[in-house]
């Protein structure tokens, strides 16, 4: 852990033990992760975003927490190529907390919209893999 990282953790610790948190909203969606590079394949991942946007100390931040479901996946030891982070190491795999600002809220409102709603914004990308890259910008932005 980065001394950056630890000086953020702390900070976010402080801020939950000595003040009373608030729940602004409270978001939900689910999606399912396909392996887009073998069509044959028919393991798949069901991934259940949560979103609570919380307000603590007059900061708001959001709560991200994703939980998995793989379906007809065969080796438990490796993560299934149809998974949003196929490619380890992800400390944040489960979930993270960002603060809210301009750029974020952006993002939170592209990781919660549908694909169908997604494939009208995401260029030459397929509407998962922006989804999931999303993902990955919220980890590497989380707090």
């Amino acid at each position: 852990m980065t001394t950056t990282s630890l000086q953020n953790e702390l900070f976010y610790n402080h801020l939950k033990e000595n003040s009373v948190e608030e729940i602004i909203s409270n978001k939900k969606a689910t999606f399912k992760f396909i392996n887009e590079f073998n069509s044959l394949c028919d393991s798949y991942t069901m991934c259940k975003i949560n979103v609570l946007e919380k307000k603590n100390n007059n900061i708001i931040y959001y709560d991200i927490s994703y939980d998995y479901t793989h379906y007809n996946h065969t080796n438990k030891e490796q993560t299934p190529s149809s998974h949003p982070f196929p490619f380890p190491p992800h400390p944040n795999i489960h979930g993270t907390e960002i603060s809210k600002n301009i750029a974020t809220e952006q993002m939170i409102k592209v990781l919660l919209m549908s694909f169908d709603d997604i494939i009208k914004i995401s260029g030459t990308t397929t509407p998962q893999r922006y989804k999931s890259n999303i993902m990955r910008c919220i980890d590497i932005l989380c707090n």
